[in-house]
C-alpha cells in the first residue's frame, strides 16, 4: 500500500469519526430542545443543563483523546496491512446498544 493510499485512510477515518461527533452534538441540541418545551424555562431545568454540560465536556475531551490518539492509527495501520478482517472488528466495543 503506498503512501498517498494510507494517508487517504487516515484522512477517511478522522472524517468518519469527525461526522460521529457532529451527529452527537445535533442530536444532544435536538434532546435539548424537546426537554426545554417540555419542562418550560424553570431553575430546575437550568440545574440540569449546567450539571449535564460538565459531564458532556468531560466525556467529550476523554473519548475524541482516546479515538484519535489509539484508535484511528491503529484502525489504519490494520488497513494499511490490508487486515480487513481484524480491522473490522476493531470498533465493535465501541458500539452501543440503547435500550
Amino acid at each position: 500500500m503506498t503512501e498517498q493510499n494510507a494517508n487517504r485512510q487516515i484522512a477517511r477515518a478522522a472524517g468518519t469519526v469527525m461526522f460521529a461527533i457532529i451527529l452527537g452534538q445535533i442530536t444532544g441540541l435536538v434532546r435539548g430542545i424537546l426537554v426545554a418545551r417540555a419542562f418550560g424555562a424553570s431553575p430546575e431545568l437550568d440545574a440540569f443543563f449546567a450539571a449535564n454540560r460538565v459531564s458532556e465536556t468531560l466525556f467529550l475531551l476523554v473519548a475524541g483523546g482516546a479515538l484519535g490518539s489509539a484508535f484511528i492509527p491503529t484502525f489504519t495501520g490494520l488497513l494499511a496491512k490490508e487486515d480487513r478482517t481484524s480491522a473490522g472488528g476493531l470498533p465493535r466495543p465501541l458500539r452501543t446498544r440503547s435500550h
